[in-house]
């Protein structure tokens, strides 16, 4: 019988602050995955965003890294919402240009949460 024994790196046990600063770009997307301080999600989400925007890649490679975070980022509606007046800041410039449709699509299902609560009540 031969028996192996594998090493296991699971992402949510990695600390994205030892990432959000790296230079491998996948590893900077990776973030969303890994262990995030929940009082810094908004400000690491814009971080990762803001790296992903600025880095040398091709725009097709930045939109799917920046898709990433953006899947895989465990916020809720007060953090997008502050992830959103981050980027409305003079350090985020241009990085919400790029992910605007993010923005929209949450605005879209809050309403539809608004919708669906106000027809359940009436």
């Amino acid at each position: 019988m031969v028996r192996f024994n594998y090493l296991y790196v699971g992402l949510p046990g990695l600390k994205a602050v030892e990432y959000i600063g790296g230079d491998n770009w996948f590893g900077v997307a990776l973030t969303a995955l890994m262990e995030i301080p929940k009082d810094q999600i908004a400000v690491m989400g814009a971080d990762a965003l803001q790296r992903i925007c600025a880095a040398p890649l091709s725009d097709q490679k930045r939109h799917l890294l920046s898709e990433c975070v953006k899947a895989y980022l465990p916020v809720n509606d007060d953090e997008i919402r502050k992830i959103r007046q981050l980027l409305d800041t003079e350090k985020y410039a241009g990085v919400q240009a790029m992910n605007k449709n993010w923005f929209q699509d949450a605005e879209e299902k809050g309403i539809e949460k608004g919708i669906e609560k106000g027809i359940e009540k009436g």
